[in-house]
């Protein structure tokens, strides 16, 4: 699970409403509160107003960019990136997008993280794969959840930021390979 949807995997394997025989986490949130100020400001009413206004394909390349990834994503890619998440973007419109946004973090960083007890109580095998050069979640958030879950394994995938999965895809497939048995894949855009 990636991202986002890594704390939904997280949070499924806690309650168990299916049994889930082990998680792959790719630069997941709510492993650690903190974010890039850009982010955190956004949160905010006049941070908000003022950077989430109706979007363009220049500015959601910019955030692709700075946030996203560490290198240039090939042409064609980073197009359909971009083009996906602008339609996204602008199909919910900026008041729902600051909505989920106040949601997910705030001025202290991110609302949601899960507590020492919360991921020492995990019983099951946790890969985690983590972008080396990770602008948005700091790699920190990785080390800290495997020092407390009980069977977890970190690797850092060299040359990516926080999308491994579009930057070093064939890396990322050779660690989720071997450790796939049993995985549900929970996706989000970011």
């Amino acid at each position: 699970a990636t991202s986002f949807g890594g704390l939904v995997a997280l949070r499924l394997a806690q309650g168990r409403p299916v049994p889930i025989g082990r998680i792959a986490l790719i630069d997941t949130v709510g492993l650690g509160p903190d974010l890039p100020w850009t982010v955190r400001l956004a949160a905010t009413r006049s941070g908000g107003a003022l950077l989430l206004r109706r979007s363009t394909r220049a500015g959601i390349r910019a955030q692709l960019r700075l946030l996203m990834t560490s290198d240039r994503l090939r042409r064609e890619h980073e197009d359909a990136l971009v083009d996906y998440l602008h339609a996204s973007s602008n199909a919910s419109g900026p008041r729902e997008f600051a909505r989920a946004l106040n949601l997910f973090c705030g001025l202290r960083g991110q609302v949601e993280v899960l507590g020492d007890a919360e991921l020492r109580g995990m019983d099951l095998p946790v890969l985690i794969a983590w972008g080396e050069r990770d602008r948005f979640l700091p790699v920190a958030h990785a080390r800290r959840a495997v020092r407390l879950l009980p069977d977890a394994r970190l690797v850092l995938i060299r040359g990516a930021g926080h999308s491994p999965n579009w930057e070093r895809p064939d890396r990322l497939l050779d660690e989720l390979r071997p450790f796939r048995q049993t995985v549900y894949v929970v996706g989000a855009c970011a």
